[in-house]
């Protein structure tokens, strides 16, 4: 059953639920003054009275209103009623991240790092607006059908030059991405989304996050536990990736790579051709991807004829060919030369050699004759 929006004219019919959580609910929708499909997130009913939360959600709206990036969800419209709050944004047809982990299970160490590079782009770029997301998880993350990565639900941003309206002591985002700082219930900056980035390395490498269990057990881990050692859940992955997941899970916020870009960066760097157990580098955009080959060597060291004796022989090959020809050379002279006695088959020879004129042809048929005659007799 259709289900239509009271306000902004009703221009918005929501046909589905796309995915519900305790802050909104996010509904297909058609827009039909643009004619075309979007993704409406609207504030749950029971919130609205509660002024924090509809603050909350007006900036979530707000910052993402004022973004624009290729792996970031763009914002259509804002509706900041006070009796039903929403806003309509890009409709990402396809899968979460957290979909393809439960469908396909780890990934490659090369799409890692693709996937890496894409959201760290988005989130250092997020930084440089101001804007902390503070939940950066697998679920937040939609797949469209052109494999672009779109990073979603800025539901407990944080900008950075405000004080936040978060309440003492409580806590924003989900446990399962959650920074030790915020577990403590301290403020959230880049180093927190960074922390988010290692729990998703991990989360796509193994198929599990690195720390799981009820919420109490995952926020200590979070806290105080060393995640789990990946060179021991995944033994041949580089052990430079494996260091560059660690330093972006690292507990203390000073410790890990200083932007997303950085750790993207070292993880992808762990990717060597040389490394066995990974593909080739894929060729940048705009490459023909043909690698250069190294030169070969002629002969390889330890096995084989010495060097020196191949070219021996070559000399001689070459003496022995240089010879032949120069014999040829001489004889096809000393045949062209006039006066010379010759077998009437050399005549002959010599008459297709020096090519005589009409006039002179019979002369050299004659001579034939007399020394055919002269040889009989």
């Amino acid at each position: 059953q259709r289900m239509n929006v009271n306000g902004n004219a009703g221009r918005y019919d929501m046909t589905a639920v796309l995915g519900e959580g305790g802050m909104a609910t996010v509904w297909r929708a058609y827009d039909r003054q643009l004619g075309r499909e979007v993704a409406l997130k609207a504030l749950q009913p029971h919130l609205t009275p509660d002024a924090e939360i509809r603050a909350r959600f007006a900036a979530e709206s707000s910052a993402l209103a004022s973004l624009s990036h290729p792996n970031i969800v763009r914002v259509y419209d804002i509706s900041a009623s006070d009796r039903f709050p929403y806003f309509t944004m890009e409709l990402i047809d396809g899968p979460s991240l957290a979909d393809i982990i439960r469908r396909d299970g780890p990934q490659p160490p090369r799409r890692v790092a693709e996937a890496l590079w894409a959201l760290a782009s988005a989130v250092d770029y997020l930084h440089a607006m101001g804007i902390i997301h503070r939940d950066v998880k697998a679920a937040n993350i939609m797949v469209d059908r052109d494999g672009r990565l779109v990073l979603m639900d800025f539901g407990v941003a944080r900008m950075l030059d405000t004080s936040g309206r978060t309440r003492a002591g409580s806590l924003l985002g989900t446990p399962e991405a959650m920074s030790p700082e915020q577990v403590y219930g301290q403020p959230a900056g880049p180093p927190a989304d960074i922390y988010a980035l290692g729990v998703l390395a991990f989360h796509l490498l193994t198929g599990r996050p690195p720390f799981e269990g009820d919420t109490a057990k995952v926020m200590h881990g979070h806290a105080v536990e060393p995640p789990p050692s990946l060179r021991l859940v995944y033994p041949s992955l580089p052990a430079a990736c494996a260091a560059a997941v660690d330093a972006a899970l690292a507990k203390q916020p000073e410790q890990r790579p200083a932007t997303a870009g950085a750790f993207a960066q070292a993880f992808a760097a762990g990717l060597a051709p040389a490394s066995p157990a990974v593909p080739p580098p894929l060729p940048p955009a705009g490459d023909s991807g043909t690698a250069i080959a190294p030169p070969r060597q002629i002969v390889e060291s330890g096995g084989g004829a010495p060097a020196w004796a191949l070219a021996v022989l070559a000399l001689s090959a070459l003496a022995m060919i240089a010879s032949v020809v120069i014999g040829m050379m001489a004889s096809l002279i000393i045949m062209a030369t006039p006066g010379f006695p010759m077998s009437p088959d050399d005549a002959m020879m010599r008459a297709h050699m020096v090519r005589p004129p009409p006039e002179r042809a019979i002369a050299v048929i004659s001579t034939a004759a007399s020394l055919e005659d002269t040889r009989n007799g």
